[in-house]
């Protein structure tokens, strides 16, 4: 499969990666789409987008739940 750099519109599209998201994007997780409740998609999209090459995906949850852009979804 070819690699390259999604713009926006393309990014919608995309499926794969270990954070998945249920389908209206309230709700996200590693193991399942409902672990935690999204509180900010947008900030959450732009995190990834500007993280995705520096670290892990686990990483990004453990980071994006510490800056309130995801809450535990107890």
């Amino acid at each position: 499969m070819e690699r390259k750099i999604l713009n926006d519109q393309e990014l919608e599209l995309v499926t794969g990666g270990s954070i998945i998201f249920n389908e209206d994007c309230s709700t996200c997780g590693r193991k399942n789409n409902a672990e935690y409740k999204v509180l900010n998609f947008s900030a959450i999209l732009q995190y990834v987008r500007d993280n995705r090459d520096k670290m892990p995906e686990k990483q990004m949850m453990v980071n994006m739940l510490q800056l309130g852009y995801i809450t535990t979804n107890n």
